[in-house]
């Protein structure tokens, strides 16, 4: 029964077998470095499986950082430069200008 749910499950999911199921090849000193460094109970598909969604979410927040960058640089073509508001700011503070 075992094998006909495998096969039904693998017909099924054909086309994202590899995805679910693709050989993951370590070095062996970068597998040493891992064994060396996983806690006394966590498993090293614990260790992998963290490691991998820390890249993911490093690499999105990488991702939205050129983004950002991007979207910036097209205000500034749109509008030019603008001046340092710290100023204006400062003044403000101190009641210079204010229509309180």
């Amino acid at each position: 029964m075992r094998l006909s749910i495998t096969w039904i499950f693998l017909n099924i999911c054909e086309s994202n077998y590899s995805r679910f199921f693709s050989p993951l090849l370590v070095r062996s000193d970068l597998l040493a470095k891992a064994r060396s460094l996983k806690e006394g109970n966590e498993s090293l598909n614990d260790l992998v499986v963290e490691a991998v969604e820390q890249e993911v979410r490093r690499r999105r927040a990488w991702t939205a950082h050129q983004r950002i960058i991007a979207r910036s640089e097209v205000v500034k073509a749109k509008t030019g430069i603008q001046s340092a508001s710290t100023e204006l700011i400062r003044s403000l503070r101190e009641n210079k200008g204010r229509c309180d």
